[in-house]
């Protein structure tokens, strides 16, 4: 018993460590290697979100990029239009604008499901592809409409 949560502790504590050490690079290392390190980190939570999609259903989803691109040109836009001088948003904190971000895109996820989720196999791979490739070209196109490149 006494062993068990000796090792969860350990495992605490080493997170911990490591969220530390994280959050602290920006102090101690230069911005390329923080450019990099940042990257590494957005593609192993892709990784790890592709891995529990497809670990627990068995599907090859080709399209969990169009949800990451979601999240990162919602927050865009509603950073910005915080910004304005007449904002649509005047005083959201940043953790509101993440969970706004979220939401949109648990919503277009949420659509997507319904209709996705009845394939199998190879059409369903098939049209997860379409759908990231249909997410970037309506965002492409709204960015003419918007005038607003994130």
């Amino acid at each position: 018993m006494l062993k068990g949560k000796l090792n969860s502790l350990i495992k605490i504590l080493c997170i911990t460590a490591v969220l530390v050490v994280l959050a602290a690079a920006p102090y101690f290392l230069s911005q390329a290697y923080v450019m990099v390190l940042r990257q590494i980190l957005v593609f192993a939570v892709l990784s790890l979100s592709w891995f529990f999609f497809s670990g627990i259903t068995k599907y090859i989803s080709l399209g969990s990029v169009a949800f990451v691109g979601t999240g990162i040109y919602f927050t865009s836009i509603y950073l910005y239009c915080m910004h304005q001088p007449k904002p649509l948003f005047p005083f959201l904190p940043f953790p509101v604008i993440v969970i706004l971000a979220g939401l949109t895109c648990f919503a277009l996820a949420f659509a997507i499901g319904i209709i996705s989720l009845r394939l199998r196999g190879i059409y369903f791979a098939i049209a997860t592809f379409g759908i990231g490739q249909l997410v970037g070209g309506i965002f492409g196109w709204w960015q003419n409409v918007t005038r607003f490149v994130p």
